[in-house]
């Protein structure tokens, strides 16, 4: 049994069991709120509510099941509020590294020089990253 099975970082983990379509999703959407014994329970906004239904959880299940050797259950439960997931992590490291491009060229001689020079600002939105998204 692979040793993460004891510590698990759901946002680390998901992307490890090769799920595809509207399974990779809903676990993009999901965050793993408890684990007893061999069964995961799992929130997921009701924004994204359409992406569960019996067959996705099980599909998420049989990939765990097969990720850690043994056989895990799975539920997933419907939630209000704002939950933490790997697509909001996601989205937060890449806002993060934009608002650090944009704090980096701000505090850049040249940058701020080349500025002064054509009277020029930075247009809210123009810097983006040259990463695409996987």
């Amino acid at each position: 049994m692979p040793t993460e099975f004891a510590v698990v970082a759901w946002d680390e983990l998901y992307p490890k069991l090769n799920l595809s379509g509207l399974c990779a999703l809903l676990a993009n959407h999901c965050a793993l709120l408890t684990r007893l014994d061999n069964h995961w329970h799992f929130a997921l906004n009701q924004e994204h509510s359409a992406l569960h239904d019996k067959q996705q959880e099980t599909l998420l299940a049989d990939a765990l099941s097969q990720h850690f050797n043994t056989k895990i259950a799975v539920s997933i439960e419907i939630v209000v509020e704002t939950i933490a997931t790997p697509e909001k992590a996601r989205h937060q490291k890449a806002s993060d590294a934009l608002n650090n491009a944009h704090e980096t060229l701000q505090q850049n001689p040249r940058f701020r020089q080349i500025l002064e020079q054509f009277h020029a600002t930075i247009v809210p939105g123009s810097i983006v990253s040259l990463e695409h998204d996987n």
